[in-house]
């Protein structure tokens, strides 16, 4: 079958016995590559991402298969580390000058999570072995825990797990984060676009701290890197999960066309 890459890293000992071409039936690609139109043989995309925000609309006749369990496992992990991180303040100590900065315990704060997908859900159940204080914003979705609305957003921490899309853009708006307290922990892992970048950076310039990950633009040169606590979409960087990005939407493509060609 021929085959076309469309990702920053060279994946191709993952697809050894495919053709290369400039007219494939399938494409590979990643969340950091821009493609603007799809080759007019395109039948099936191998995207090796979780989301797919980045793709131009995908034909009724393309199917596309993506990763989209693969990183669970790890974002949820980056936002309880990084929880820790500013809470214990440990980005701010120093061992040369023994600067030994009082935190404050991750123990029985109030978390809200918003969206309780995948992500969302081991968010919660790591977050569930420090405190019992969890409840969940997700219109769509039921939980164990209570779901809420955002009218009231007085938590220790707020996390964000939801996918970027026409509705979801700008979703944390002016309004979110005027209710939202600047002693709450802020983190976006998910995508900057569902945050309105300059209500959120009026909340900083009061006081208010936050975790971000992704950007509207990657690399980021921007001045948040000096406001917020900010890291270079580090959720899904480990080993394990970089190559199950690969492998979990090939896989799937693999079995989809040989039980389809069987």
């Amino acid at each position: 079958m021929k085959i076309k890459f469309y990702h920053q890293h060279n994946v191709r000992q993952y697809f050894k016995g495919y053709e290369e071409s400039n007219e494939p039936e399938v494409i590979v690609t990643d969340r950091f590559t821009s493609i603007k139109s799809f080759p007019k043989t395109t039948k099936y995309i191998i995207h090796c991402s979780s989301g797919y925000d980045n793709l131009p609309s995908i034909p009724n006749n393309v199917k596309l298969f993506r990763a989209s369990t693969a990183n669970v496992k790890q974002v949820a992990e980056y936002v309880l580390a990084m929880c820790l991180n500013v809470l214990r303040k440990l980005n701010k100590c120093d061992v040369a000058s023994w600067k030994r900065p009082t935190g404050t315990t991750l123990y029985n704060k109030k978390i809200l999570i918003i969206g309780y997908g995948n992500i969302g859900t081991e968010v919660a159940r790591l977050f569930s072995m420090f405190t019992p204080h969890i409840k969940v914003y997700d219109p769509y979705v039921e939980s164990e825990y209570e779901n809420v609305t955002l009218n009231n957003l007085e938590y220790d921490i707020i996390t964000t797990h939801i996918p970027l899309n026409n509705n979801t853009k700008k979703f944390l708006n002016k309004e979110f984060f005027k209710k939202m307290p600047i002693t709450t922990l802020f983190v976006n892992a998910a995508r900057e676009g569902i945050v309105s970048e300059k209500a959120m950076r009026d909340w900083i310039q009061r006081g208010g701290t936050a975790v971000i990950d992704t950007f509207n633009t990657e690399p980021y040169t921007g001045d948040l890197q000096n406001m917020a606590v900010c890291t270079p979409h580090m959720g899904a960087m480990t080993k394990e999960s970089q190559k199950a990005m690969i492998l979990q939407p090939k896989n799937d493509f693999e079995h989809y066309t040989n039980t389809k060609n069987a």
